[in-house]
């Protein structure tokens, strides 16, 4: 009906020294249907240079 709504979250987790990451959200809405997104990165301890 064009008014749903569609939530994401992500976690991303660097658990070594010198790792990246690419993350790559895509979506298509209809009418006034709505999109949420959250996103988190979390570096652990001995990650972190």
């Amino acid at each position: 009906d064009g008014k749903q709504h569609i939530a994401f979250e992500t976690l991303q987790e660097h658990a070594a020294p010198g790792c990246t990451s690419d993350l790559l959200y895509q979506g298509a809405l209809l009418g006034k249907s709505r999109s949420v997104y959250e996103g988190t990165i979390r570096a652990w301890p001995d990650a972190q240079k």
